[in-house]
């Protein structure tokens, strides 16, 4: 484990367990909330460096599906822009027309390297995810990731608010339109969170998502509530978006076997191995 790894490790201990370490007291709510985002933002590191190793990637999973996921969109937002203004000096960066502070913990990287505020220059078009009750930037990416970042944000901007499914396919199986409107399944976007769920059932589908409005690539994890309780749940899929209709395509993966379907309808499992959905929703009234 590197010098970095270690460090992270140690901050999700702290972060999980306030108090045990030496210069921790009592933090106000705000702070409380603000290390909570930060606890997600390392564990979210740690996935991308363990993602071959099972185990790991479910105990991370777990932490953070057992983190406060209602504090996090309480507070996190993302502005994807040009940078207008950077002092130094006070360490704050200005994107768009949203000025904020940074701290030592606010992470910062160039083309896909660690780098410092000082590195960057006006009118670079930057990704900034920030907790906004706090104008505080979480982390700073610049470069060719962030121009990546701007199909992100102009899809998940798309596809935001509450979905009615109209039509459904299910392991290569075409649902009965009766059956399609008895489970009354139904999707609620807000911001990066997706949630799911049919109407008069227990069954629940609770997470997080990206989504690339270029590509057409749809990606969630989260927990799903079945009748043996919550289970760690992926989906890796595609989106379509036409007006008011979202088509969405997806099999539920699992430690990363699945591969990401080409169109939209589903297959039998036998083929895959993997469940496969296919959904048409269309958009109602919040």
């Amino acid at each position: 484990m590197s010098l970095n790894e270690d460090f992270e490790v140690i901050e999700v201990r702290r972060l999980l367990c306030p108090g045990t370490f030496q210069g921790d007291d009592q933090r106000q709510p705000e702070l409380v909330q603000w290390q909570q985002v930060r606890m997600l933002a390392v564990l979210n590191s740690l996935v991308t460096r363990n993602r071959k190793s099972i185990l790991m990637r479910t105990i991370i999973f777990t932490l953070m599906l057992t983190t406060s996921i209602a504090a996090l969109d309480a507070a996190e937002k993302t502005v994807v822009g040009t940078v207008k203004a950077v002092d130094s000096d006070r360490g704050s960066i200005t994107v768009n027309d949203v000025a904020l502070d940074l701290t030592r913990k606010s992470q910062i990287s160039i083309d896909g390297r660690r780098a410092n505020l000082s590195d960057i220059r006006t009118g670079q078009t930057a990704r900034v995810t920030y907790d906004d009750a706090l104008e505080v930037a979480i982390s700073v990416i610049v470069g060719e990731a962030a121009e990546d970042g701007e199909a992100w944000l102009r899809g998940l901007q798309a596809i935001q608010g509450v979905w009615k499914c109209v039509a459904g396919e299910e392991n290569g199986r075409l649902q009965d339109r009766s059956k399609v409107q008895q489970e009354g399944r139904r999707l609620i976007i807000k911001r990066n969170s997706l949630t799911m769920d049919k109407a008069g059932s227990s069954q629940k589908w609770v997470g997080k998502f990206e989504v690339d409005a270029t590509t057409g690539d749809f990606d969630w994890i989260g927990k799903t509530r079945l009748n043996d309780g919550w289970k760690l749940t992926e989906w890796t899929g595609i989106y379509e978006l036409k007006g008011d209709e979202l088509k969405l395509c997806f099999i539920f993966d699992r430690d990363e076997l699945a591969k990401r379907p080409t169109e939209f309808k589903s297959l039998p499992p036998a083929q895959l191995g993997l469940a496969h959905a296919f959904y048409t929703f269309k958009r109602v009234e919040d």
